[in-house]
């Protein structure tokens, strides 16, 4: 017993060492190295193209512009290009298959990539870093996120002219671009939380040059998520979101309460990609984390269990798991984040389905 509680002390002793070291770390950097970087970053911004902010029809901000103005995800202040690019291997290891359903980052040789929804710059840092695409586009309706996206690429040995940043109105559901000057578009987490998808996908489809490719990221109706963790971890064991259907406990959930969050059938949403023009293909959806977890901890005890709706119980039995032990529905895997390629016909194409 007195051994144990020795072992203890040293390691809480240890732990405050280790605090006191860490904060001493920060104090030093806040007065050293902090202040040489933002001066070496300020010189590389003056380089770099300020944000564009497109025409907008006049009025108050929608709600949606609004929200996502004021609320930042994946961001955080980098020290250097190192930790940057070691975010971006941290995003992947939390959302298992994500980097590959997503196409992150295939070279693109010459191409303009438009990341619609760019957000604070992580998907244009791995752009920019990783792919050969001439020119790359970020857009997004938050300034805040635009700054934060050019002083991220600023610590990047990359040609700043390749850049280009916009800030948009999400209420006009407009794209400030020509018609077919974009080869790819990257918009992930993106489509489910805006007020008009359906102009927004119009200008896709108008924006695209012909044979070339979108690749959106919409959550995922017939995911582990809303089929388990939230009807039977939440609700069932948890006692939590009485009274709402799993749809409206998901919403309350979804990424800090945002205003619009939808979740989409994947087969559904082929056709709807399909509605505008689009070849449109469901390549699968990437895990969260706790999706595999709650799998391994639940999905037997969920099944067995009479409290949770018989149509999530038939749900999860009828899942298998693939040869890397993934649970997956008729062949696809059933994360939260569903994946979806929307190919834009050449006119040979357009003329042979005629």
């Amino acid at each position: 017993m007195r051994g144990r509680v020795k072992a203890l002390i040293k390691r809480v002793v240890g732990l405050r060492l280790l605090l006191k070291i860490e904060k001493a770390r920060e104090v030093v950097l806040a007065l050293t190295l902090l202040p040489l970087q933002g001066a070496w970053v300020a010189r590389r911004l003056r380089r770099m193209p300020a944000i564009e902010t497109a025409a907008r029809t006049p009025g108050s901000p929608s709600i949606v512009e609004s929200y996502w103005s004021g609320h930042l995800i994946w961001h955080g202040a980098f020290f250097s290009a190192t930790a940057s690019l070691r975010h971006l291997a941290r995003i992947a290891d939390a959302y298992p298959l994500y980097r590959e359903y997503c196409g992150h980052y295939a070279p693109h040789a010459g191409a303009t990539i438009l990341d619609y929804g760019c957000g604070p710059g992580n998907d244009l840092v791995g752009w920019a870093v990783h792919s050969q695409a001439a020119r790359i586009i970020g857009m997004d309706v938050s300034h805040p996120a635009l700054t934060l996206a050019r002083r991220r690429l600023a610590l990047h040995a990359i040609d700043f002219n390749r850049l280009g940043f916009v800030r948009t109105a999400e209420a006009d559901g407009r794209i400030p671009l020509p018609d077919a000057s974009v080869d790819y578009i990257n918009c992930l987490g993106v489509l489910h939380h805006t007020s008009d998808p359906d102009a927004l996908m119009r200008e896709f489809f108008r924006v695209l040059k012909p044979g070339g490719e979108a690749r959106l990221m919409v959550y995922n109706r017939d995911s582990l998520y809303l089929n388990l963790i939230i009807p039977y971890e939440l609700q069932v064991l948890g006692r939590q979101f009485h009274g709402l259907t799993v749809e409206e406990a998901y919403t309350a959930l979804s990424d800090g309460g945002a205003p619009i969050s939808r979740c989409h059938v994947p087969a559904a949403f082929v056709r709807y990609g399909e509605s505008f023009g689009f070849a449109a293909r469901y390549l699968g959806a990437s895990f969260r984390r706790s999706e595999l977890d709650a799998w391994h901890r639940l999905a037997r005890q969920a099944i067995a269990d009479s409290r949770l709706a018989a149509p999530f119980r038939a749900f999860i039995g009828a899942l298998t798991e693939d040869a890397y032990g993934h649970p997956t529905r008729d062949g696809f895997t059933v994360g939260l984040n569903a994946t979806f390629a929307l190919a834009k016909p050449t006119v040979a194409e357009r003329d042979s389905m005629l």
